[in-house]
């Protein structure tokens, strides 16, 4: 339906210009006709302006929709079941206990850039 109008509209302005270019050929400097040839076109040309832009907006409708559709789905069968904020605090401590940990015993160990590994290194 859309490719139709579209090519309906693309014929229609190929005769716009079909017809300006035997207007311009022709010897004869009568402007009314032009004007009027002009203004006829574009009466024939202004429904099939307006019904694009109907099925565009109508195609923009549809869209929206079928968005609103997918978040309504999304957020009535796809439960995010977050653990509680205490719960939460508890996994974030019980790391950071972990990361002090592994810290306190890394820190009595010997790092490259330690003097204590000086006495480790390859001859």
């Amino acid at each position: 339906m859309l490719l139709l109008l579209l090519l309906l509209l693309l014929l229609l302005l190929l005769l716009l210009l079909l017809l300006l270019l035997l207007l311009l050929l022709s010897s004869t400097t009568n402007y009314y006709y032009l004007l009027l040839l002009v203004l006829l076109l574009l009466l024939l040309l202004l429904p099939v302006l307006l019904l694009l832009l109907l099925l565009l907006l109508l195609l923009l409708l549809l869209l929206l929709l079928l968005l609103l559709l997918l978040h309504h789905h999304h957020h009535h069968h796809h439960h995010h079941h977050h653990p509680p904020p205490f719960t939460v605090t508890k996994y974030v401590f019980t790391q950071w206990l972990l990361l002090q940990l592994i810290a306190h015993i890394g820190g009595h160990a010997c790092f490259t850039n330690s003097p204590c590994f000086d006495g480790f290194k390859a001859d």
